[in-house]
């Protein structure tokens, strides 16, 4: 049963689509990012930390 839960846990990582944060932000330390028409601030920390805000 172990197993089972771990191969899917791989099958559902394998599939998940990953972005570089240093192509989104192309040397920026903040961009807009449009979701449903509602805009979002992703911004690069001076800690290097990700804030997502509305």
């Amino acid at each position: 049963m172990v197993q089972e839960k771990d191969q899917d846990s791989l099958e559902l990582t394998d599939k998940l689509r990953r972005v570089d944060v240093d192509a989104l932000l192309r040397g920026s330390r903040e961009i807009c990012l449009v979701y449903n028409g509602t805009e979002y601030r992703l911004r690069l920390t001076s800690n290097d930390r990700l804030i997502l805000t509305k």
